[in-house]
Formats: C-alpha cells, structure tokens, sequence
C-alpha cells in the first residue's frame, strides 16, 4: 500500500512504480482498489498486475448488510481505530490523512485475508 501525490511523480519514481507494481509477487492491496487501477491506468499508462486484494469487495462478501466506507470499516475491524477522515480537507494533514488510509487499509487487509483464507 502506498500513497504518491499525482503532483509528485518523477521520472526514477514512475520506473519504481512500475517494476513494483508489474511484479506478480506483490500483492495489490486497496479499499476500492478498482478506482485506484484507474488512477494509475489514467496517470502513469499502466495496469498493475495481479494478484490484488480489495479490501471494500471482501468486507461486502463478509458483511453483506454493513456499510463499506474505510472509516466505517476500519472502526469495526481495528482495535486502534481513530478517526481521521474529517481532516481529508485541510491542506496540512493531507500527508497524515492518506498514511491513516493505507494504515487502516493494511490492517483491513489482514483481518479480512484471515477471515476469508484462515491464518495460512
């Protein structure tokens, strides 16, 4: 999980992006993860490859009746959930806003791989 401003690509960055991404080794891991394909589809001209790991479809697949917003799933699923989503807007908490995202992610990712998979 990472998380780049789009203003801050370079040129040493895009090659690592790429050979991480392209690698089949690394698992995808994201909360909508099909929007952030796009991004990356319409930003960088490239579709990571498999294998990926949403953490929104597998949350539905547990919990069909539950809301799938990350906050929402994040107070449900960490034991050391705080909330941070309320500060998306101000400019000075952008860089801790996406790191609580991937952090929460992460976490999410976890749990629900276990759920799903078992501790294997």
């Amino acid at each position: 999980i990472i998380s780049i401003p789009i203003k801050n690509f370079t040129v040493p960055l895009v090659r690592y992006l790429y050979k991480l991404l392209m690698s089949k080794k690394t698992v995808k891991i994201g909360h909508n993860l099909s929007y952030d394909l796009k991004v990356i589809l319409w930003n960088l001209k490239f579709l990571p490859s498999e294998p990926y790991f949403d953490t929104i479809l597998a949350w539905h697949s547990l919990n069909l009746e539950l809301p799938k917003a990350l906050d929402v799933v994040a107070s449900l699923t960490c034991d050391d959930y705080v909330q941070w989503k309320h500060t998306k807007k101000e400019e000075e908490n952008q860089g801790r806003y996406n790191a609580l995202d991937c952090y929460y992610t992460l976490k999410i990712y976890h749990k629900l791989k276990e759920q799903l998979y078992g501790s294997n």
